[in-house]
């Protein structure tokens, strides 16, 4: 007779499996045949007998197994079949009761150890126990480590290192096997700050998923996706085309280049900015009396960092290059016990030192300074083109329009009359150059301004002015990288009100630092958060899903991505909060500001707020959004600024005509 642990045929076969049980019905060998015959054959030819019987056989045969020394060698023998039999069964607690029994007599057996780990997925501590118990008897095998790894990173209550060693490992026994490679890289890209340059390991892990990879095809777009964040612009081009020649010569496609012409050109738009200088000749801006928004200092004297080490080290390094002739140390750094307590504390989070001087950390948003200059600047706070090029790639700004390029051209061209027109009604010459150099699109010339003026320019910040007091309603938070500007700007007493479908769910460390109960106890302020979409509609509108929250209308995702979500018209939340004060309307919200528009207008005219608002998500806002503003207000002056290398992040300022602007530190 055939050893149980190989594939049972079907036929023939089955009736005598089933003979064979009734002529020896306590024999455990012959149950265990029956099953995994009956688990393997289709049921038209088990003449209709239902696969289900194979399960409650191979409990049957798995007790037999278990009743004494001669059963449970057969088991051993045939650990393999068994395991496929049980992971079969329906899940149960008896089905859980009865693997737990396996495991305690078959302790040496790592097929049972990986079954209970299965078995156990939803309590993350007993899966990893069942996983370690499988690798002691078998650490030559490279997915249960994978297994390990994924079970500690989803976790989150293992730290990164104790997470990634065993994909590591895993790569490391089976340096042929993609899937190590994919959960390795996947691990590390997860916790790559967008400013830190990717490790070696990691870009190692991805150029070996791409050249290993079984299905080129498939894993294309999760590939070159995982590149992009890494920011390995050669990789991406090099790897990138590799997985394509594997795909076209597998019969999958036809062979071409993919992004690697348009990543060569970016390079080479990099490139020309050499030699990278960036605009450090400006005079400081103080807020508040002790608040800085920039990365210039007053004075040439000692300034000592107070907050997180991550984000002291991002400032100082930034603030060294700004200031070449000050002092300034980052907590535990060499040479700050040498300088007593002389100086000045510079705090990036709340502090409680009364006389300290507030740099608030405004880091997380990919076109502020606290996140760009970093990201560029190497250890020794130079400029550097390779880091820019990377930042640039895992930034997207080698995209110069994220709705399709040719469309977006088509219609700027079409517009560009009226572009003039609006041009000319702004309030400034800054403003007015930088609409028309934004409307030209030459991405270069966004690129060389993105990276040299990012010091003395920040988003939402430029023209408006805030005070204490101050009411303003942020529509669009994400990681909310404004806020901790915005409470040190309108303390003591300012009303803060975060409006988005997210609410505080994905604010950064920065932000949630400065909306402690306790700080804002002490400045007097408050944040309130609506977790709604602002829009047309009280009720609920169909959205994107993931990362930004997209209105449905707009007609740029697939159906699947969508969702519902509660949502709300901004004159309803004024009427509901009853604010008869509103100082500032901040508006991002992915495109939604068209929706909104009518709204935003009549509280302008009886509110008179300043407002800082986007005009890039579509080509049409650009020129819709000033134009109506302009056209259906009264008493406002409007300034305009671009703080992107690509058609991104263009901010309307409207500021009422009693209220004297805040002019660019350097126009």
């Amino acid at each position: 007779m055939p050893s149980p642990s190989q594939a049972p045929e079907s036929g023939p076969e089955l009736t005598d499996s089933v003979a064979a049980v009734l002529s020896t019905p306590g024999e455990a060998f012959a149950l265990l045949r029956l099953s995994a015959h009956l688990s393997a054959t289709p049921e038209r030819q088990a003449g209709g007998a239902p696969r289900a019987y194979a399960a409650p056989l191979a409990w049957f045969s798995a007790a037999a197994c278990c009743s004494g020394p001669t059963g449970r060698t057969l088991a051993a023998r045939n650990a393999g079949l068994l395991t496929r039999l049980i992971h079969g069964a329906p899940a149960s607690p008896r089905r859980s009761a009865a693997l737990d029994r396996v495991c305690r007599l078959f302790p040496g057996q790592p097929e049972f150890w990986l079954l209970a780990a299965t078995e156990r997925s939803g309590d993350g501590a007993e899966e990893r126990k069942a996983l370690r118990r499988a690798l002691v008897l078998a650490p030559e095998r490279p997915r249960p480590w994978i297994r390990l790894a994924v079970s500690r990173f989803r976790d989150g209550a293992v730290d990164t290192a104790r997470a990634v060693a065993p994909a590591r490992r895993a790569a490391t026994i089976a340096p042929a096997l993609s899937d190590a490679h994919r959960v390795l890289a996947g691990m590390l890209l997860d916790g790559l700050e967008i400013d830190v340059p990717a490790p070696a390991l990691l870009r190692n892990s991805l150029r070996r998923w791409a050249l290993l990879e079984a299905d080129p095809a498939g894993a294309r777009p999760a590939l070159e996706g995982a590149l992009r964040k890494a920011g390995d612009v050669d990789a991406l081009i090099r790897v990138g085309a590799w997985a394509r020649l594997r795909q076209a010569a597998s019969g999958q496609g036809t062979y071409d280049r993919g992004p690697g012409a348009a990543l060569d050109a970016f390079a080479a738009e990099i490139a020309g900015l050499a030699p990278l200088r960036l605009d450090t000749e400006f005079e400081a801006r103080v807020f508040a009396d002790r608040v800085l928004l920039h990365p210039k200092l007053p004075n040439n004297g000692v300034w000592r960092l107070h907050g997180p080490t991550d984000q002291c080290e991002r400032a100082a390094r930034v603030l060294r290059h700004y200031n070449p002739e000050a002092t300034v140390l980052a907590p535990d750094a060499p040479g700050t016990e040498e300088q007593g307590s002389e100086g000045r504390t510079l705090a990036v989070v709340p502090c409680d030192d009364p006389e300290a001087w507030y740099l608030p950390c405004l880091w997380g948003h990919p076109h502020i300074w606290w996140t760009v200059l970093p990201a560029i600047l190497d250890p020794a706070a130079a400029p550097d083109l390779d880091r820019a090029l990377s930042f640039g790639l895992r930034t997207g700004q080698n995209v110069t329009f994220w709705t399709g390029d040719a469309k977006a051209r088509a219609h700027i061209a079409a517009n560009a009359e009226r572009g003039r027109r609006i041009a000319d009604r702004l309030g400034d010459a800054a403003s007015r150059h930088g609409y028309l150099e934004t409307m030209a699109a030459d991405r270069p010339t966004f690129l060389r301004r993105f990276f040299t003026e990012a010091g003395h320019r920040a988003q939402y910040f430029d023209y408006a002015v805030y005070r204490p007091g101050d009411v303003i309603l942020s529509m669009g938070v994400a990681e909310g990288f404004e806020i901790p500007a915005y409470l040190s700007l309108i303390a003591p007493g300012g009303v803060l009100h975060n409006i988005d479908p997210d609410g505080h769910g994905r604010l950064g460390a920065p932000a949630r630092a400065w909306i402690d109960p306790a700080w804002l106890e002490r400045t007097g302020c408050a944040v309130h958060v609506h977790p709604v979409a602002i829009s047309d509609v009280d009720g609920e509108i169909r959205m994107q899903t993931g990362g930004h929250w997209e209105d449905s209308r707009l007609s740029r995702r697939p159906a699947d991505q969508m969702t519902t979500l509660a949502s709300k018209r901004l004159d309803t939340l004024v009427a509901e909060q009853r604010l008869d004060k509103i100082d500032h309307i901040k508006l991002d919200i992915e495109g939604g500001e068209g929706f909104v528009l009518d709204q935003v207008i009549a509280v302008m005219n009886s509110h008179r707020p300043q407002i800082e608002i986007s005009i890039y998500h579509t080509p049409e806002q650009f020129f819709d959004i000033p134009e109506r503003m302009m056209a259906e207000t009264e008493g406002y002056r409007f300034f305009f600024h671009h703080y992107s290398g690509q058609f991104a992040e263009a901010t309307l300022y409207a500021i009422p005509e009693e209220i004297e602007p805040l002019m660019p530190i350097k126009p």
